[in-house]
């Protein structure tokens, strides 16, 4: 990418890698509520955590002013341990990982200390007629550590993480390949907005929420909801993107825009203020239609009372699997949408507020 376009996504890649950097497997994520305090505090504005989710917001908050929730899960699939082979094997627990794309991964074990492994498999020379073609099941992979059994019984327990290795790498035109982007990039773009936003004197209590556990149930967005009552809110995602020898139900590539919920379920003024935000700043979007049980919306339209709600997407290739790729286009006009729709609040959006 040329100088120009390199520093217009400093902001976005630099805060990708650390927090990409950061494990937070599902229900672990307290390290990465931790950086993104620090990072959200670096600019400017004011954090907290209910040890469930990591909260930030501008300014002081005020009782006369409505409050605008939008949020991003950062937790990352992954592995559990579920037990040891007397030759000192790591058995694994599929959790909320995806096992045909596990065997010959680098990973990570997270015990005491961080253990590099392998996830091996049978040579496909000793392989038997047909076991070519099939999936190994995750109770027949293993993490190799080198160590032995005495040595890891020491060192990990069950129910300790399985990572994949962490990765980063910057492709050509402004595409970045790493793991983790579900959902870290939705956090990267959290913390960009709020730093935007920091000097900005809103006419609404605006929070940014990276939540916990979406991969396995999304209950840190019903945490969300009951800690903050928000008046509405905006969920930020990723959403399976056109690749080789796969063309998805949306018909979307990397690159052809942002994608903004729309369905029964979902609040159609807001569906139509990002639209309208998106239009005001000649960027290109699409509909995504939200069957209303899926992701953290499900859980500000569902849980107690509910809230009007809306969601915006950024397509990405190779999704829950160790290397996902996205368009860093992409992603700044995603920040450049939230903020404008963020600026326009409350006064333009009258039937939500």
């Amino acid at each position: 990418m040329d100088q120009k376009e390199n520093n217009k996504f400093n902001g976005i890649t630099e805060t990708l890698e650390k927090l990409i950097s950061v494990r937070s497997h599902s229900g672990k994520e307290y390290e990465l509520f931790e950086l993104f305090e620090a990072i959200a505090t670096n600019h400017g504005l004011k954090t907290w955590t209910d040890g469930r989710n990591a909260y930030a917001t501008i300014g002081k908050l005020k009782k006369d002013k409505p409050t605008i929730l939008i949020s991003g899960h950062g937790d990352e699939v992954g592995m559990l341990v579920s037990g040891f082979t007397d030759s000192g094997m790591i058995r694994i627990s599929e959790w909320n990982g995806f096992s045909k794309v596990l065997p010959g991964l680098e990973v990570v074990v997270k015990g005491k200390k961080d253990i590099n492994g392998v996830i091996g498999c049978k040579p496909p020379h000793l392989m038997k007629p047909g076991e070519m073609n099939k999936i190994i099941p995750i109770d027949q992979l293993y993490v190799d550590t080198g160590l032995s059994r005495s040595e890891l019984v020491d060192n990990v327990s069950v129910g300790d993480s399985v990572h994949y290795k962490k990765q980063f790498h910057k492709l050509k035109n402004n595409r970045i390949a790493s793991c983790a982007v579900d959902n870290k990039i939705a956090v990267t773009i959290l913390l960009e907005v709020g730093k935007r936003l920091a000097k900005t004197n809103l006419d609404v209590n605006l929070i940014l929420a990276c939540t916990s556990s979406e991969e396995i149930g999304s209950q840190g967005a019903s945490f969300a909801f009951r800690e903050i009552k928000p008046d509405i809110a905006i969920y930020v995602d990723t959403m399976g993107a056109n690749q080789a020898n796969l063309t998805v139900a949306h018909d979307s590539g990397i690159s052809d825009g942002i994608y903004i919920g729309n369905g029964a379920l979902l609040n159609k003024t807001i569906y139509q203020a990002l639209i309208n935000s998106a239009e005001t700043l000649e960027l290109k979007t699409s509909s995504l239609i939200f069957e209303g049980n899926g992701g953290e919306a499900g859980r500000y339209i569902h849980t107690d009372l509910g809230c009007p709600t809306g969601t915006i997407a950024i397509p990405i290739r190779y999704l829950h699997q160790p290397i996902e790729v996205f368009d860093l286009n992409t992603a700044h006009n995603c920040i450049m949408i939230l903020d404008e729709f963020i600026r326009g609040l409350p006064g333009n959006r009258e039937g939500v507020l």
